[in-house]
């Protein structure tokens, strides 16, 4: 059977999540007839700086729903329809340890948002995409472009799918959370690259060329779907609305 051609045009937190879903997303959806063709357009392609979840929200503000169908769905990434290439989906990429975090409470109290903090990782990702879909102004859109709108939280992070890729797991991935997440990334990172670990390890470390080499690296794992579900969901979701 041929493989459906589809372009993801990706909204996601900084650049080791853009190699991470083109690895891991894209090799799970050769895996499900999809030839997926990535397109960055947060973080933009080598803009370290541009990095983080406010600059998500920011993006979603910036690209209000009318703009935001015309622009990438309808007449090309450029300006006045001059450019051919258009997206299938959009894809929109957060991770769910900003639930925890103080900056973020702060700016969704200074917009008068509530939010909840759940404990279970099903929970978690689902307020993810409910506040994606916030920021998003779902509700303005034809049902047609809500299928087209796919939202990926990492549950906790894209670290997370890297662990996940690695090796089985005893525990769920997803259950893991700040240092503990940071050091099952570390040790798996220095292993894949021949190195012993000696902990204790600081946070993780987003040099862009290595984590692409390991992402590269365990892009085929056999392991990474059946232990981190929003993965799996993220891939079943584009595979499902890209047809």
């Amino acid at each position: 059977m041929t493989s459906k051609k589809v372009s993801i045009g990706v909204v996601c937190e900084g650049q080791t999540d853009y190699v991470a879903i083109c690895s891991f997303l894209g090799q799970a959806l050769v895996k499900r007839e999809i030839e997926p063709k990535f397109i960055a357009l947060q973080p933009q392609p080598g803009n370290s700086d541009d990095a983080g979840w406010t600059r998500v929200f920011f993006w979603l503000e910036q690209n209000p729903p009318e703009a935001r169908i015309r622009t990438y769905f309808g007449g090309g990434l450029f300006e006045n329809d001059l450019g051919s290439e258009k997206c299938d989906v959009l894809l929109f990429q957060m991770d769910s340890d900003i639930l925890d975090d103080g900056t973020f409470s702060g700016y969704m109290k200074n917009r008068a948002i509530n939010y909840s903090i759940p404990a279970n990782p099903v929970d978690r990702g689902k307020e993810i995409c409910r506040l994606l879909s916030l920021f998003s102004r779902f509700e303005e859109l034809v049902a047609a472009d809500m299928s087209r709108h796919i939202f990926a939280p990492a549950v906790e992070s894209t670290e997370t799918w890297c662990v996940a890729a690695f090796k089985k797991l005893a525990t769920d991935p997803e259950l893991l959370r700040g240092q503990e997440l940071w050091d099952a990334f570390t040790d798996c990172l220095l292993r894949s690259e021949g190195r012993n670990p000696n902990p204790p390890f600081g946070t993780p470390d987003k040099d862009v060329k290595r984590r692409s080499e390991y992402c590269t690296r365990h892009a085929n794992s056999v392991f990474i779907e059946p232990q981190s579900l929003h993965f799996r969901l993220a891939a079943d979701t584009i595979a499902l609305n890209a047809k």
